[in-house]
């Protein structure tokens, strides 16, 4: 008989829950195509859904960043990269990996390539806070 799916994330489960008694705070679920999310309660590992721990963050003024992408994606995945002056300051930019652009292996190799827009955004919103001017300020 074939191990369980989330067998592995079932074990983690259970020793997050040896020394915290609310171990689903650990974990995010992704159901169809929705994006991935917190879970409500227990209801946890459902054959049909996905499950993860969360991702870790690092801080930047005050800014919990999810930890940017470790590994080269692979050729063609969507990756949003922390952008702080292009496209409009919509503090992202969002590309189709491809290895053959330097401008994009820089990105990865220097900490800047995200799997979410949430976290590209929020990765330049927290560079921009280093060094932000009140409005008016420039002359």
């Amino acid at each position: 008989m074939p191990a369980h799916r989330h067998a592995k994330l079932i074990m983690e489960y259970a020793n997050i829950a040896m020394v915290d008694d609310e171990p689903w705070k650990y974990f995010q679920i992704k159901k169809s195509s929705e994006r991935w999310g917190d879970p409500c309660n227990l209801d946890l590992f459902d054959s049909f859904d996905e499950y993860r721990l969360k991702p870790t963050t690092f801080n930047i003024n005050g800014y919990d960043i999810p930890l940017p992408m470790s590994e080269e994606p692979l050729q063609g995945e969507p990756v949003y990269i922390a952008d702080i002056i292009g496209n409009r300051g919509s503090g992202y930019r969002e590309v189709r990996y491809d290895h053959t652009f330097p401008w994009q292996r820089y990105a990865v190799l220097n900490g800047l390539a995200h799997e979410t827009k949430a976290a590209a955004i929020q990765h330049s919103h927290a560079i921009i806070s280093l060094t932000r001017k009140e409005c008016g300020a420039l002359k």
